[in-house]
């Protein structure tokens, strides 16, 4: 007759005697001290940003910035974009060769262009009408911003450079495009069209997933009498007309990045703010010195819609995952393990694995899911730290941890033996590579929230939310270090 099985039960551990305080581990002193200078460093950066990240603490209403955009287009349609979750169309819409804009002659310091080339000959700005047509070569697509008229794009060559032409919808913030296949180094053109009728555009360049910097020189050369609000075939539409540097653009096909921004012009400053464009934005391959695109080549134009995920999906899901996976999970998962095994007996182990497997576990792995799919559809670079910095350093750090540990979790429950005399090395690699992964998901979550401030609202509710689930974290520390410290399953 066999023996009965033992029963896996992890015993209690030894208590120090009564009125007796063991002094604070040093393991414990030193997260405890880690995470002060974190808690001091993150109320510093709050109570005093940058000038960078300024824009990120200044009070906003919410339609001109991304998340209320539907507002301006309920007074202009009753429903918000076409594509404003960023869900790919085509629709093939026939924009026919329109009539040529009026251009009066031009007065001294107007902005205007001069003896321009256009299509080989020279449009005199002198009292004369310069021939273009709206929006009707077949080169470029044109791209639907959900609104009255598709943001299009003409350009030829030109001396000095090349000669642009903006077609968009009167309601929009700006439309621009963008010099590379991504954000990460784009040479950035915008437009938009002042409240007073007048047209600005900004020369700018992008360092990633921030607002383009304008550049120091502005060298676009406004043409202001082919520029403002038009009726191009009987639709109220914005143009805006101008010269700019031929700069890195060749006769060949090329990588370019757009985007646009329903709502409020940001002003006649061609150096002004911009508001994020949310999932309006898309990439094409053209050629800018293509004869077909010229502005005044005649057919029909393809309107595309946005490409991509949406940005205001996938970027705040994967912060808020992350940020409950290492902020709330995480911790109590390590608390849990630490300090309560002498009271909850069997079920500290499965909290535990509740915590650490289910709850961070899962939510790294879904949150790692929806950033890595929305960096490739987006054709952003996985680990580029130009554009996301040191967070894109400690991601996949605290995302290969996180699979160790679990794998190491499962490998120590199989090993367990109730009868060992003392603590195996294994398990004693699983609370330093806890401890090390917690730390670093600690830190990676403001960075992450700082991060997407940049491109995104972010309440200072976050902020204030995290600081206070930290000093938690500190406070239970303490509290359980004071009153007795780490639980073991033996006295050690």
């Amino acid at each position: 007759m066999t023996s009965p099985k033992p029963e896996r039960r992890r015993p209690k551990s030894l208590r120090a005697p009564p009125n007796v305080r063991r002094p604070l581990s040093n393991n414990a002193s030193l997260l405890i001290l880690l995470v002060s200078i974190l808690t001091v460093l993150i109320a510093t950066y709050f109570v005093e940003p940058d000038a960078p990240a300024k824009r990120m603490f200044e009070k906003r209403s919410p339609t001109p910035y991304a998340l209320g955009l539907e507002d301006d287009l309920n007074q202009e349609q009753g429903k918000p974009p076409a594509g404003w979750w960023g869900t790919n169309r085509a629709i093939t819409a026939q924009i026919s060769q329109r009539s040529p804009l009026p251009h009066p002659a031009n007065t001294p310091g107007d902005g205007g262009i001069e003896g321009v080339t256009v299509g080989g000959t020279t449009a005199t700005t002198a009292g004369s009408a310069v021939a273009v047509a709206a929006s009707s070569g077949g080169g470029i697509p044109c791209f639907n911003l959900g609104s009255s008229s598709p943001f299009c794009v003409n350009s030829e060559a030109a001396v000095g450079g090349v000669l642009m032409r903006f077609e968009f919808p009167p309601q929009a913030s700006w439309v621009g495009i963008g010099l590379g296949s991504s954000m990460s180094s784009a040479d950035v053109t915008l437009a938009w069209i002042n409240a007073d009728g007048t047209a600005t555009v900004s020369h700018r360049t992008a360092s990633g997933q921030f607002e383009p910097t304008p550049n120091t020189v502005q060298d676009l050369q406004l043409n202001t009498s082919a520029s403002g609000i038009q009726t191009l075939s009987g639709v109220s539409t914005a143009v805006v007309t101008f010269l700019r540097p031929i700069g890195g653009i060749t006769n060949s096909q090329q990588s370019f990045i757009w985007a646009a921004l329903i709502g409020s012009a940001p002003g006649n400053n061609p150096a002004a703010s911009i508001s994020y464009h949310g999932g309006t934005k898309g990439t094409f391959t053209g050629n800018l010195l293509d004869p077909a695109n010229s502005l005044s080549a005649g057919g029909s134009r393809t309107v595309v819609g946005s490409s991509g995920p949406d940005p205001l999906v996938y970027i705040p899901l994967h912060g808020w995952l992350m940020a409950i996976a290492w902020v709330v999970m995480a911790p109590a998962g390590i608390l849990v393990a630490r300090y309560f095994k002498h009271r909850l007996g069997v079920w500290w182990f499965r909290l535990h694995v509740a915590f650490m497997f289910g709850g961070a576990g899962v939510l790294t792995a879904v949150s790692t899911a929806a950033i890595a799919y929305y960096t490739q559809q987006s054709g952003m670079g996985h680990l580029d730290v130009k554009e996301s910095g040191i967070h894109v350093i400690i991601g996949p750090i605290v995302i290969i941890l996180t699979g160790i540990q679990i794998l190491l979790g499962f490998l120590i429950d199989y090993l367990w033996n109730p009868k060992r005399k003392g603590t195996p090395w294994w398990d004693r690699a699983h609370w330093y590579l806890g401890r090390l992964t917690l730390l670093a998901g600690l830190v990676n979550v403001p960075i992450g929230a700082r991060l997407m401030a940049e491109s995104q609202y972010v309440s200072n509710a976050v902020y204030i939310a995290y600081g206070i689930l930290v000093a938690l974290i500190l406070g239970v520390v303490g509290f359980c270090e004071l009153r007795g410290g780490q639980s073991h399953h033996v006295d050690e």
